[in-house]
């Protein structure tokens, strides 16, 4: 029998970006699997509804995909859902809630996600260089989970590298003091998100008040600014297909407690 593969993301509006990284991912881990029928799913109905109106693009939502998988004929029990985001957090909910077919894992579910992820990362910085992981943050218990990245960086010795999100509990203030004691001269500021799009562009690169480039250069340090999201690296294309590969595979174990919601 055939199997489906829903591959579900937040979405984006933006057109480039959603190519190199959500599409990059796609086609990656569609390349790995060779007994399934695949297809994508956006979480965020205001990403869907933009593009409808905006690029006349429409994209399923969760429920729609899995309605469409099974009307190509594909049972129910052949139905599997690979999860782009970063946390098991709200978009992640989402997926639970559908309460149908097998769930997949996040790109960190557990701690050893994070160890591979900074394993397998080249972070290449020279001694007068620090470089600031940017990610989104969460309300939902998963927030947790940016600290924890740092613990790692930190057991790892990458002592210039520091983890701050625009909406969760670490910020780039809570960072300054650690950053300074670097010596640092110059600060590279990485998304920690799968697509490089409007909070790269408005929170984290601008030149507006509160931006990590504005907040950084007024306290004297050269930025440089990467536009490249994680689903534009194979470090993170590797980890996707081998969690889709076991997904299949009926080898996944649970999502660690501690990430639950509050």
């Amino acid at each position: 029998m055939e199997k489906g593969l829903m591959i579900a993301s937040f979405g984006t509006t933006v057109r480039d970006t959603r190519v190199k990284s959500i599409g990059n991912l796609e086609q990656k881990i569609n390349g790995s699997v060779s007994d399934a029928y695949t297809l994508r799913a956006f979480t965020s109905r205001m990403v869907i509804r933009r593009l409808k109106e905006k690029d006349d693009l429409y994209v399923f939502n969760e429920i729609e995909a899995y309605d469409h998988l099974l009307d190509r004929g594909i049972r129910e029990e052949d139905i599997y859902i690979q999860p782009l985001p970063i946390l098991p957090g709200v978009e992640y909910e989402k997926l639970i809630k559908l309460n149908k077919g097998s769930l997949g894992h996040p790109l960190f579910a557990t701690r050893e996600d994070l160890e591979t992820f900074v394993n397998t990362m080249d972070f290449n910085l020279h001694e007068d260089e620090a470089l600031v992981l940017f990610g989104h943050g969460t309300y939902h218990a998963s927030d947790v989970i940016y600290d924890e990245l740092q613990e790692v960086l930190e057991e790892k010795e990458y002592p210039n590298i520091f983890v701050v999100t625009v909406e969760g509990n670490t910020t780039i203030e809570d960072k300054l003091d650690a950053i300074e004691k670097t010596g640092a001269k110059k600060v590279i500021l990485q998304p920690l998100m799968i697509v490089a799009g409007v909070h790269v562009i408005e929170d984290m690169d601008s030149r507006d008040e509160g931006s990590l480039r504005q907040i950084l250069e007024s306290r004297g340090y050269e930025v440089e600014s990467k536009y490249v999201g994680l689903g534009e690296l194979k470090a993170v294309e590797d980890m996707f297909i081998q969690k889709t590969n076991k997904l299949l595979n009926h080898k996944l174990g649970e999502i660690e407690p501690r990430y639950r919601d509050r």
